[in-house]
């Protein structure tokens, strides 16, 4: 599964960085740092997910998946933020699954395989 990584930090990208290289069926391709940067990402590379921090940037998360599903509808998306209750606005949004950032790492890894697509 091809992987976009998005979230302001820096840090926070290294750690999902190196969860998602440990992994032999994830391969990520990209990293972006805000929207603008999210959205080239996933012109460019053609995910199939796109995992984004929804605190982080200057658009509404609302706005942010709309836009990523016009760029490519076809793409999964996991929300993260620090706010549990952001869980229903991300999937009423049109995220495909939402993980608390207080969570174990395997919750975001177990979101992510929930979104593969079977062959």
């Amino acid at each position: 599964m091809r992987i976009v990584l998005a979230d302001q930090r820096s840090s926070a990208r290294s750690a999902l960085r190196m969860l998602v290289r440990a992994q032999e069926d994830l391969d990520l391709v990209a990293e972006a740092a805000n929207a603008e940067e999210l959205f080239a990402a996933v012109a460019d590379s053609s995910p199939d997910l796109a995992v984004f921090d929804f605190d982080d940037f200057d658009l509404s998360a609302t706005d942010v998946l709309a836009k990523l599903r016009k760029i490519l509808p076809s793409m999964a998306i996991v929300g993260m933020s620090i706010h549990a209750e952001n869980r229903q606005v991300a999937c009423s949004a049109g995220a495909n699954s939402f993980v608390y950032k207080g969570d174990p790492p395997e919750c975001l890894l177990n979101a992510v395989r929930g979104c593969k697509k079977p062959k």
